[in-house]
Order: C-alpha cells, then sequence, then structure tokens
C-alpha cells in the first residue's frame, strides 16, 4: 500500500509531535534496532533526536537479548551479546546471535618454575579462537617459556544458565505509545491527528507530562496472537459510541499493550483497516489474522486492564517457549521475568 510506502528522508511540514513548522526528518515507526522497517518523515529534528531517540533507547536496550536471539537485520550497528549464568557454576556466558555461545570471561591458570619461567598455563576457553588468543598473548609476554612449558585447555559446555529480564518503565512505554501515534499519524488526516484531541498524547510521549497513557494488556489483545512467529504489530481502533481512540500494540508477539492515544475525538476517524504488522526476522509485512475485529474498549480498560498476574506470566512465557525455535541456547535458559514497571 502507498500509505506504507517509506517516505523521502525529510520534507518540510508540520511536526506531529510539537505541532510546529519546521523540517522533518526520517523516524521508524518502531525502532530498527528491534528490526523496525516502516519510515516516515513526521517529527522534527528536535522532537526526533533530543525525545524520539532517548525514550527508543531505553525500549531496545531492554528487549535487545530478543533481537539478538533472532539475529534481526538492523539498518545501523549490530546485535549484541547478553550475558546469562550458568546455574550449577556461577559462571557467565555472553550470548551472540545465531547461538555464538562465549564464556564472559576465560579462566586462566599460571603456574612457575624457581626461576620464574613459566611452566604450565591452564586455559579454561569457551572457543578454539579464543584459546589461540590467549596462548599468543602469553607468547608475546613471556619470552623464556620453560621448556617444559604445557598447556591444558578444558571446554565448558553451556549447561543450563538463567538470566533476568526487566521489561517496562515510563520511557519504555512512551516509546511504545509514540509507535502506535506515529502509525495514526502516517495513515490519518494531519489536521485531526494535530487537533486537541491528541494534545495528552503528545504531551505524555514528546515532554513527558501527564499521566501514564499506556499499560500491558493480555486480556483485550488476543486477536494479535501468532504462535509461530514472533510478530510486531499495532492495531489502531477508533469507538464511534464512545469516541475513544485506542492502539494494540505488540512486540515480538511477547509484549503486548494498550495505548489511550485520544479519550474523546470529535472526528469521525475512518480507521478500521489501520494495522500494520512485521516479521522482525524477515522484514516483511504479516497480515493481521483475517476478520479481525479490535475490541471496544473504555479508557480505564485500556490504562488498567483486570488481568492476574498468572495471566501476564503465562502469555509472556508461550512467547519465550516460542522464541526457542529460533535459539538452541535459549532453549537451556531459564528466563526470570520481573515484574514490569508501570
Amino acid at each position: 500500500m502507498s500509505e506504507l510506502s517509506n517516505e523521502i528522508s525529510t520534507r518540510v511540514g508540520c511536526c506531529f509531535g510539537c505541532k510546529k513548522e519546521a523540517l522533518l526528518t526520517l523516524e521508524h515507526i518502531i525502532p530498527q534496532a528491534i528490526g523496525g522497517r516502516l519510515k516516515a518523515a513526521l517529527l522534527c529534528e528536535h522532537c526526533n533526536s533530543t525525545t524520539g531517540r532517548q525514550i527508543d533507547a531505553v525500549l531496545t536496550d531492554q528487549l535487545r537479548p530478543i533481537a539478538t536471539i533472532l539475529n534481526v537485520r538492523r539498518e545501523r550497528g549490530e546485535n549484541q551479546p547478553f550475558r546469562v549464568t550458568q546455574v550449577e557454576t556461577g559462571v557467565e556466558f555472553d550470548i551472540g546471535p545465531q547461538d555464538d555461545v562465549r564464556r564472559a570471561c576465560p579462566e586462566v591458570r599460571k603456574e612457575f618454575d624457581h626461576n620464574g619461567r613459566i611452566t604450565l598455563v591452564d586455559v579454561t576457553a569457551s572457543s578454539e579462537k579464543e584459546l589461540k588468543k590467549i596462548l599468543r598473548g602469553f607468547e608475546q609476554e613471556y619470552s623464556d617459556l620453560a621448556p617444559e612449558f604445557e598447556t591444558s585447555v578444558n571446554r565448558t559446555l553451556l549447561g543450563l544458565v538463567e538470566r533476568v529480564d526487566t521489561v517496562g518503565g515510563r520511557l519504555f512505554m512512551r516509546s511504545v505509545a509514540k509507535s502506535s501515534y506515529l502509525l495514526l499519524a502516517l495513515r490519518t488526516p494531519a489536521e485531526q491527528v494535530l487537533s486537541e484531541a491528541f494534545d495528552p498524547i503528545r504531551g505524555y510521549i514528546f515532554e513527558d507530562s501527564g499521566k501514564r497513557m499506556v499499560s500491558f494488556n493480555y486480556v483485550h489483545t488476543r486477536f494479535m496472537i501468532d504462535r509461530r512467529r514472533l510478530l510486531h504489530g499495532i492495531a489502531v481502533h477508533f469507538d464511534s459510541k464512545k469516541r475513544n481512540v485506542v492502539a494494540y500494540v505488540q512486540l515480538f508477539g511477547m509484549f503486548r499493550f494498550s495505548v489511550l492515544l485520544a479519550k474523546t475525538c470529535p472526528w469521525e476517524i475512518a480507521i478500521s483497516d489501520l494495522t500494520y504488522c512485521l516479521d522482525p526476522v524477515t522484514g516483511q509485512e504479516v497480515p493481521l489474522k483475517p476478520g479481525f475485529l479490535a475490541p471496544d474498549i473504555t479508557a480505564e480498560e485500556a490504562l488498567s486492564p483486570i488481568q492476574f498476574t498468572e495471566l501476564v506470566d503465562s502469555e509472556v512465557e508461550k512467547g519465550y517457549r516460542t522464541l526457542g525455535n529460533y535459539s538452541n541456547a535459549i532453549k537451556q535458559t531459564i528466563v526470570e521475568s520481573l515484574p514490569p514497571e508501570t
């Protein structure tokens, strides 16, 4: 669809952040560091760089392990390893893209003779490459190796490991809200989105003002679930009776949210088909389930859905099981997700 085509890098227009006329710069609807592809020139440099990138950085930092496991294709930068701890030994490992597993810190034991010459180097390394690098360093540092110099190599298998994930916080949530708001701005007439009805969500995202406008929501987002793939998705819904505009967002299919974009909207907004969904691994757009219907909910339900902790834990765990389809290393990982902040 033409509306979803990436726009030119810059254009002059009204910024959808500060509502000022300015040179607008290209912005990803979903951060590119976690696989976002769709871009549009909707924000001025100030709103894009000082606010947008700041809040997006928090979101991408928290979701980096998943992006690394999936080895999402980024336009800039590389997927960074994340650290896990072996349950039995406490040894730390770094897991990189495509199950590249390395000990975070190799263990090296040295023995010397009475003349101070090194006689033994005992190295525990996670790869042949790491071992050779360590040994080259010793050969350069110690020129007088004893004749009986020996090396021994111990390989440590990954085994059962654990890590702790913390997802949420105000900056994280503002980034979630920004993605849904920018999709609305891209697909809806500017005069509607720039109206006073959307001032509260703009203030929340770009000025950190007002009350929280987004919440974790696993009750009203079941229409977005796909147990086969870890999809990103946004669906925006206008309720003609309640007059509110609510967005539903999922990231990697594991974390799902509702965003109150407008509590009372005077406009009749034709956004029944306002959806965007993509597979962050392939970068391909994926249609939501045929005949999906976003639920009509109140502003209170959007911001404070009635959901039990057990439901949230169960849904996140299902996401991690799907993640295991992409990584042998993650299958051996115990994940303790700390209660998300809101």
